[in-house]
């Protein structure tokens, strides 16, 4: 009985979800830029306390504008304490953005968006998640 449940397990999950198409989803947890909040947002709770959600695929051309300017940014200072986006990429890769555009990737490299970037980061950020 529990290898036919493994098995029928198995064929469900290959023929609800196409070829690589769990691959390429990408969650986005939100709380505006620019919203004060009372307390510290961290890697900790920011799942928890976000007010926006969005899923969305590496495909999608929003989220590809997203990455070039993040990834583009020069170097700077990240505020893990003030986080306003935690975007969870496939095979578990995490960035953070802080309210002031510091900017923590994965592999622990820190940026800083200029101001311009940071209000179009924002207007992405505000298409792609929607209130909880």
């Amino acid at each position: 009985m529990k290898i036919l449940l493994i098995l029928l397990t198995a064929i469900l999950s290959t023929t609800c979800f196409g070829k690589g198409e769990a691959l390429d989803k990408v969650k986005i947890y939100y709380i505006p830029i620019g919203v004060a909040t009372y307390g510290a947002m961290t890697p900790n709770n920011i799942e928890e306390l976000a007010t926006h959600l969005g899923m969305t695929n590496l495909s999608d051309p929003r989220f590809k504008k997203l990455m070039r300017i993040l990834k583009s940014s020069s170097s700077g200072q990240f505020e893990g304490n003030k986080l306003r986006v935690k975007i969870i990429l496939p095979k578990n890769d995490i960035i953070y953005v802080d309210n002031y555009g510091g900017i923590k990737l994965s592999e622990s490299k820190t940026l800083k968006l200029d101001n311009s970037n940071l209000q179009t980061v924002k207007a992405i950020l505000n298409g792609i998640t929607t209130p909880k």
